[in-house]
């Protein structure tokens, strides 16, 4: 696909602080180089010549004529360790990897096993008695070792294990047809996206640490920071960033529209809490307070971001898809290159995207009468 030249819009005069950062030190972020068919390649772009190229004044552009196009260098290819895609053939409500590698989907409190076809096994009931046709939505933790399950207008934490109960939790007002439960990086905290204000809870006791409220935009699958300490909700208009503890608010800048794309919607932080990066195609720079280009796709519904932190998968749709279908993506944050794995899936599913812990697999919602999802080699998966 032809991948869309780096852009860093000003959005501050002074870069504001991170608000939970691994340490005090910023990173230099390689910037993206623009790839493709009929596309010259940038190689090692710097941060100034990037603000060039968005200006119209770098040399370093489309190739206008076969003289051009014979000095400009050559097409990266795609990494040879891309991840692999592994595209589960149901709507589901949450996928998770489990330690030894096996793929789980939950659907309406039952687990199962997802197969290598991307089918769903055998389904195993988290809720028992009356209730269990009351489930719905939920989230695995980090590791697949718990889950929380929607049960009317309450939340459990179950473990997958044994079935027990750890706690349940009340949850005020009503919630979403598709409620959603979203774990800190640690296991430690949970936040739950409800019609109302969001809930801040300790996921290992249930109580409840945060209300969130006066927020219009969406949370995302890593909308904690990596130490909990803040959650991060946007829309196509900007971020807000809260405090767990104080409940303080921080608006960050709007991001000024580039090519009228939205802005940081369902925000999700990088491993390591420089980054914070939306379903448009854009990313936010915590040390210097830009938004950069991060991937081309125009309608994306989910992101996440692998656990080394080298890769971010957006689901939706993709830049150079004629028709408009959805399909997954990944961009290798350093070079900025971005690489479709797969083509196929509903565009009104949110993705629900899920990485192995080794960051080597990242499995997909593609559920039944969406086209087969293919590889990018062209093999087929289905």
């Amino acid at each position: 696909m032809r991948h869309a030249p780096t852009y860093d819009a000003q959005v501050s005069t002074a870069p504001p602080r991170p608000a939970d950062t691994t340490d005090g030190r910023s990173a230099a972020i390689a910037a993206p180089r623009p790839t493709g068919a009929g596309a010259s390649v940038c190689a090692g772009a710097t941060l100034a010549a990037t603000i060039l190229l968005a200006t119209g004044l770098s040399g370093c552009g489309p190739d206008v004529d076969a003289k051009a196009a014979a000095t400009s260098p050559p097409a990266i290819s795609p990494p040879a360790d891309l991840p692999t895609a592994r595209p589960v053939l149901a709507s589901v409500d949450d996928l998770a990897f489990d330690p030894s590698g096996r793929l789980l989907a939950l659907d309406r409190g039952k687990v199962a096993e997802v197969d290598a076809q991307g089918k769903l096994g055998r389904r195993e009931s988290l809720i028992r008695g009356k209730r269990a046709s009351s489930a719905s939505g939920g989230g695995f933790s980090p590791d697949a070792s718990a889950v929380a399950v929607f049960v009317g207008l309450s939340v459990r934490v179950v473990s997958r294990a044994s079935g027990r109960v750890r706690w349940t939790a009340d949850q005020p007002g009503s919630v979403y047809d598709q409620p959603q439960a979203f774990w800190s990086t640690d296991a430690s905290r949970l936040l739950i996206e409800a019609d109302g204000p969001a809930l801040a809870l300790d996921a290992r006791t249930g109580k409840r640490l945060r209300s969130i409220r006066g927020f219009s935009g969406y949370f995302g699958r890593h909308s904690f920071s990596p130490k909990g300490r803040s959650v991060v909700v946007g829309a196509g208009h900007g971020v807000t960033m809260v405090s767990v503890g104080s409940g303080e608010k921080r608006v960050l800048p709007k991001v000024e529209r580039i090519d009228r794309e939205p802005g940081l919607d369902r925000p999700a932080w990088s491993p390591d809490g420089k980054l914070i990066a939306g379903t448009g195609g854009m990313a936010l720079d915590l040390a210097t307070g830009r938004f950069r280009r991060l991937g081309t796709s125009r309608s994306g519904t989910e992101v996440a971001w692998s656990p080394d932190g080298r890769w971010l998968a957006t689901f939706g749709v993709l830049e150079d898809d004629a028709d408009e279908d959805a399909g997954l993506s990944v961009v290798d944050v350093a070079s900025g290159e971005e690489t479709v794995l797969a083509r196929g899936g509903a565009r009104e599913e949110r993705g629900e995207l899920a990485w192995s812990a080794d960051s080597r697999q990242v499995a997909y919602v593609s559920p039944p009468g969406s086209p087969c999802a293919e590889e990018s080699g062209g093999g087929d998966l289905c």
